[in-house]
């Protein structure tokens, strides 16, 4: 294979992650006519926004098994086709169910992607790339989340909107059709390793810092989901912003959420200080997310959006890449512990809008977002909760921490044996 093909491997990447969202925010600016067009209450609109999110709380954790066993292009090429099917009936769907089945398959493929992306990087690219290159896959979910938020206002109707996403969604399924390739070369020392499930979920499950992070990353998550699907109609309605400008200025969160994503990670590694960090992002998304409901439209009005993207975008990472951080988990429990906290991230983005904000508010968007602040500050003390175990941040002392897990983990084998 040619030298330089791992790009394009990392472009056809963050062009899946590209088009894992941006069919879902583009109904964003839409939702006023869809909820007409379609005859459906807010909360059947919230849940079909988060439909696409459902399959990830039920597979995450079985997404890097099964692509193990059955490789990655095979897998991922039918789930993508199974999306652009499923956006092409979307097109004509009349009715609440057939569009929330059709919202819901497009989770497959991002799931597959969201699970497997470090995986499939990590074939082509060194271990400090590869969390570049995952960075970098982050932000292209928000290109996608920020194109979707800002241009489709624009467009004449809301089936032409589902026709432009449908289109770009069989695109990306031949592109990985032709261009994709797995490389297989020599497997890491731990991918090597012999792992029993349930060892790992054991592991993973007794570990305090873990649980804490999963409630966080729900609560997190679910307080940004609330903003994503209801900010450009609380601009709209409760702002009195046009609907072409509530759209636009609401894709600034997104904005700051790629640009959180690309720069905290790096200044978290150079502060040291994993869990005082993240607690101090958590606290500031929330007097952000409150302070939003109170801004009149202008500068300072954007000024908080895009601040509360940047915070948000910068803490999941953060939470993303924790696992590796911790010594009960160790290198060879990170994969099912990052199963585990994707899970927790998704299950807050269904659950949280459709299910806790909108019951609680019953649909006043004037405390939709007072709710999601104070879901987010639950984050905060959750982060706090944590204990100093949290803190590995360089190389030489994470390959310890490995090193003394992996040993450990042997040493209970052979006893039980």
């Amino acid at each position: 294979m040619r030298k330089h093909y791992k790009y394009v491997i990392l472009a056809i990447i963050c062009l899946c992650g590209f088009n894992s969202l941006y069919f879902q925010y583009q109904m964003s600016p839409i939702a006023s006519e869809i909820m007409a067009q379609y005859n459906l209450s807010k909360i059947q609109y919230s849940t079909l926004f988060t439909a696409g999110m459902m399959p990830a709380i039920f597979i995450s954790l079985l997404c890097g098994i099964i692509v193990d066993k059955a490789g990655a292009k095979r897998i991922l090429f039918a789930c993508l086709c199974l999306s652009a099917l499923g956006l092409w009936v979307r097109v004509f769907a009349d009715t609440y169910t057939v569009l929330y089945l059709c919202m819901m398959v497009q989770g497959f493929a991002a799931t597959f992607i969201n699970s497997t992306q470090a995986k499939l990087l990590g074939e082509w690219f060194t271990p400090g790339a590869t969390s570049v290159c995952t960075g970098l896959y982050l932000a292209s979910t928000a290109v996608g989340m920020t194109i979707g938020t800002a241009t489709t206002g624009m467009l004449p109707s809301v089936k032409f909107a589902y026709a432009t996403s449908a289109v770009i969604a069989t695109c990306v399924a031949f592109i990985w059709l032709l261009f994709m390739k797995e490389k297989h070369g020599e497997q890491s020392d731990g991918q090597k390793i012999d792992r029993a499930i349930g060892r790992s979920l054991e592991v993973v499950f007794r570990d305090r810092n873990l649980i804490f992070a999963c409630i966080a990353v729900l609560c997190v998550y679910g307080c940004y989901m609330v903003i994503s699907s209801f900010l450009p109609a609380i601009l709209s309605q409760i702002k009195g912003m046009s609907k072409i400008d509530a759209g636009s200025t609401a894709s600034v969160v997104s904005i700051g959420y790629l640009i959180g994503c690309l720069t905290i990670p790096t200044i978290a590694a150079k502060l040291g200080k994993y869990r005082l960090f993240v607690s101090a992002l958590v606290a500031t998304g929330t007097v952000l997310t409150i302070l939003i409901n109170f801004a009149n439209p202008g500068i300072l009005l954007t000024t908080l959006l895009v601040l509360t993207g940047y915070t948000v975008g910068g803490i999941m990472p953060m939470f993303l890449s924790l696992p590796i951080r911790l010594r009960s988990i160790g290198v060879e429990n990170a994969g099912t512990a990052g199963g585990l906290i994707a899970t927790f991230m998704l299950a807050g983005a269904v659950i949280i809008p459709s299910y806790v904000v909108l019951p609680i508010t019953d649909g006043d968007y004037t405390k939709v977002l007072l709710v999601g602040g104070i879901i987010c500050a639950i984050a905060c003390i959750a982060t706090l909760l944590m204990n100093k175990n949290v803190e590995i941040t360089d190389s030489k002392r994470l390959r310890d921490a490995s090193t003394r897990a992996t040993s450990a983990n042997g040493r209970t084998s052979r006893t039980r044996s």
